[in-house]
């Protein structure tokens, strides 16, 4: 029912943490890109760890709740948590980005019968802020800015690793590289 896997709700080093390894960059990459729960979902997991506790089956599933619900209480009152110190989930940029992308299509190339809504002048502004936040979302993807959270930097950071790793060749890394000067 439970598996054990890099929670990203344990806060034992900084999102910066020096990648010493394949393991590290995995973490490093997950953590990177994985989106932090609110403090409303957090409590809604803890109870939910509770309520699931009280009804565990086997000492493993109560070692593993009991464990979740001490790293994600550790990671509400941590001052990273509390002062938002940690890195935008760069997944929800991405869906965010297919979001607009899917609404721009939809209004661009479906045809209907009565296009009020194409014909208005509301239309050309909501056009106007859909190439705004695109713009804005995919610059925050590609920021070479060490100080962000990007997919550019993430992707730089851990490639030494995934080469070792054998998770792409060099020269599909190459190719990424080229791609990614190329903008």
């Amino acid at each position: 029912m439970f598996s054990e896997r890099p929670s990203n709700m344990a806060r034992g080093q900084p999102v910066m943490a020096p990648i010493k390894s394949v393991e590290d960059a995995k973490t490093y990459a997950l953590r990177a890109t994985s989106r932090y729960q609110t403090e409303e979902e957090a409590q809604r997991t803890l109870s939910s760890y509770r309520s699931h506790l009280a009804s565990a089956d086997t000492e493993d599933q109560r070692s593993l709740l009991t464990k979740q619900i001490v790293q994600l209480e550790e990671w509400l009152a941590s001052d990273e948590f509390r002062t938002g110190a940690y890195p935008q989930g760069l997944d929800d940029l991405i869906l965010d980005l297919a979001d607009w992308r899917s609404m721009v299509h939809a209004f661009q190339n479906v045809e209907l019968r009565h296009e009020l809504f194409i014909s208005s002048h509301f239309f050309v502004q909501w056009q106007s802020g859909a190439a705004y936040a695109i713009a804005c979302i995919l610059r925050k993807l590609t920021s070479t800015d060490q100080r962000d959270n990007s997919l550019a930097n993430v992707w730089e950071r851990i490639l030494p690793f995934i080469i070792q790793d054998q998770a792409c060749t060099p020269e599909e890394a190459e190719a990424v590289a080229m791609q990614s000067e190329a903008r």
